[in-house]
């Protein structure tokens, strides 16, 4: 992945993912190779030869160099398979590697069937997150060997608290950039210091970003696969639920508006409750508080990247700077958060 911008230098990186698919991998003539779009993080491409089709990525620097998620994400996709699941398997280069080391950590992928939804109807969501479910259970039948993930901002266990958002505000204060974003970061602090504690003691093997396009559906709408397993670590189930529901049980507006979808919302916490993990009463309860942690944590990254640019691939097509991309993302998780927070007794019931 290109930290920044996924189109700069892409000839060369294309150039170097031709030559690794050939060199490292022993992917042979006619070989077909593509960018693919749409990633935020990874710089990703689709690969066909005569001996199948894959995916070959070179992992964001944010993810570290010492290969521990590369590792992590080989040992899941075979706990997936062996539970009968469609699973991203990871190829190992021509001298038994996991992995390549070329400028940034390279891995080769086979490639998993399937369609993405940019935008997920009530139905689509719920076959998602029921999906969801059979991982978490497929992870607890066949626990994979899990190395310890990199520190980072894509690793939060927990809603961020004020002092988080303190930590913006103040650190930046000479920026150019905060003028614009000031507002934006007191109320996230606000919307911070409502979220009450809430307990998350049902733990497993989680997949660490349950958005809707990691998940992949059949011509249908039957979801038939969950990919992009490079955030996968032990952790709470109640809180990934919440993420889950911070990407599906809304309704995207242009200009990042992004508004609570109670309907979706409901619909996916019965799915999860029929084909995933069980919960505790307190945890369900919790559902709300957690949906509205995940999306002001997701703020507090886009407000914090406002003046890093260090996270998030710039879309060139959707928006004039990249500051101008992460704050209007940011701003929309705030719209998201306050709404959800405003309705939680609702969302109990």
């Amino acid at each position: 992945m290109n930290v920044c911008d996924q189109s700069e230098n892409q000839g060369a990186l294309l150039g170097a993912a031709r030559r690794l698919a050939e060199t490292a991998y022993g992917l042979s003539q006619p070989l077909y190779i593509n960018p693919l779009a749409g990633g935020r993080i990874n710089q990703s491409f689709y690969v066909r030869t005569g001996q199948g089709e894959f995916v070959l990525q070179r992992l964001h620097a944010m993810f570290g160099l010492d290969g521990a998620v590369v590792i992590n994400a080989a040992a899941a996709a075979e706990s997936m398979a062996s539970a009968g699941l469609n699973a991203p398997l990871t190829v190992k280069t021509t001298y038994g590697q996991l992995w390549v080391d070329h400028e940034g950590l390279w891995r080769l992928s086979r490639l998993v069937p399937g369609r993405r939804m940019t935008a997920c109807a009530e139905k689509g969501c719920a076959e998602a997150v029921g999906y969801l479910g059979k991982f978490h259970r497929a992870m607890k039948e066949h626990p994979p060997q899990l190395a310890p993930v990199p520190a980072g901002d894509f690793v939060l266990p927990e809603p961020l608290r004020p002092s988080a958002w303190d930590t913006l505000l103040n650190n930046y204060r000479s920026a150019p950039e905060y003028a614009s974003v000031r507002d934006s970061l007191i109320r996230g602090r606000a919307m911070a210091a409502e979220i009450e504690k809430f307990e998350m003691t049902t733990v497993g093997v989680i997949h660490g970003d349950p958005k809707l396009d990691n998940f992949l559906f059949d011509e249908s709408g039957r979801a038939v696969g969950l990919v992009d397993l490079d955030t996968v670590h032990i952790g709470s189930i109640v809180w990934e639920l919440a993420d889950a529901l911070r990407s599906m049980a809304c309704i995207r507006e242009p200009g990042d508006h992004v508004r609570l979808n109670a309907t979706v919302f409901r619909s996916v916490v019965e799915a999860y409750r029929a084909k995933g993990l069980p919960l505790t009463d307190q945890e369900w309860q919790a559902l709300p508080s957690a949906m509205a942690g995940r999306a002001l944590n997701l703020a507090w990254r886009y407000l914090k990247d406002v003046f890093e640019q260090s996270g998030f691939a710039w879309d060139r097509g959707n928006y004039p700077s990249h500051r101008e991309q992460n704050l209007s993302r940011g701003n929309g998780m705030l719209l998201l958060a306050a709404e959800v927070l405003a309705n939680q007794r609702e969302l109990r019931a």
